[in-house]
């Protein structure tokens, strides 16, 4: 990824689209992305920055819209399997806004955060191995059987947010989840969080419903 900022809009020949799409084949990466304050021709599908992006399908992102997607990746539990429809799917600046304006409208159920934690707490005092998501789905729906069927990809959505907004707390690697608190103690930093008036006014409203438990 390279990160290009001198100047207010990088025409292609700046972005160096084809050296990224290189340096990615070289190393076998997945993705390439280029983030810049903004592109020439970013609103013409047909302009050559954004016709190289999609043919090399390397992804083009604004600085703004990089802020908006890392301010919305807790409240709208944005889990592996939605980063990577992302990156697979949205190459030129057109489709990255789309995609994270798209992600912005989307309800999303606030879930067994609290339960979940509760869960993942108890199995680390019981047992000597880091609880995983399959451990925590079985004790969830043993424990609170209207859970039962939740899915471990759900669960992973809901572990992937919580690490995003409390990283020094919880952590998923993989399918392990450490948790390094009490439930009660995260619930309160989750709470301070979504009253936290460094959060821009626009994703207020959006922290609130996701996660305050007063």
């Amino acid at each position: 990824m390279y990160n290009i900022k001198k100047k207010e809009k990088i025409m292609a020949g700046t972005a160096r689209i084809s050296a990224i799409d290189r340096h990615r084949r070289k190393y076998e990466a997945q993705f390439g992305i280029v983030v810049a304050i903004d592109f020439q021709g970013a609103k013409d599908i047909t302009s050559a920055i954004n016709d190289e992006a999609k043919a090399l399908k390397v992804n083009l992102i604004r600085i703004r819209d990089l802020v908006k997607l890392i301010l919305l990746a807790g409240p709208k539990q944005l889990g592996l399997n939605k980063i990577r429809d992302f990156l697979e799917n949205c190459h030129t600046v057109i489709e990255t806004e789309a995609w994270i304006n798209r992600l912005e409208t989307e309800s999303v159920e606030r879930g067994p955060i609290k339960e979940i934690l509760e869960v993942a707490h108890e199995l680390t005092r019981s047992d000597l191995d880091v609880p995983n998501v399959t451990s925590i789905r079985m004790q969830l729906g043993f424990e609170y059987p209207k859970f039962k069927k939740i899915t471990p990809e759900r669960i992973k959505d809901i572990l992937h947010s919580l690490g995003t907004l409390v990283p020094g707390y919880v952590s998923l690697n993989g399918e392990r989840f450490s948790i390094n608190n009490t439930p009660e103690v995260i619930m309160k930093e989750l709470n301070r969080i979504s009253s936290d008036s460094n959060i821009p006014i626009e994703y207020y409203k959006i922290y609130k419903e996701s996660f305050n438990f007063n």
